[in-house]
């Protein structure tokens, strides 16, 4: 598997260095938020507000439905393990073993 960069790119993370001026001149939302608040009028900043409070109102209330199915689905996991370990305890235990003979394989060979 090979990453490749481009220019302006961060090879570590892979996201773009985008400098505050060139993402500031026009591009950056389409729905009027990159208006200055020294132009805009009280209310305008009123319904900004308003409409981000929404939107992280919206957004809360995702996040803690998806904390809710990845926990069922954890459960769910654990659930299904602890009966597969269970009904196959001998295979198991051989799993083990040959994780712990890998894991000191490879630690001895620094």
């Amino acid at each position: 598997m090979t990453t490749e960069t481009h220019p302006g790119q961060d090879p570590i993370e892979g996201r773009m260095n985008i400098p505050a001026p060139a993402a500031k001149k026009g591009n950056a939302g389409g729905n009027g938020a990159e208006k200055s608040a020294s132009t805009s009028t009280p209310e305008e900043l009123s319904a900004a507000r308003t409409l981000i409070a929404e939107r992280l109102r919206q957004t809360r209330t995702r996040l803690v439905e998806a904390r809710a199915v990845v926990a069922d689905k954890a459960k769910c996991t654990a659930q299904a393990t602890d009966a597969y370990v269970k009904d196959h305890p001998w295979q198991m235990l051989g799993v083990a073993a040959a994780a712990g003979v890998l894991a000191g394989v490879l630690l001895s060979r620094r």
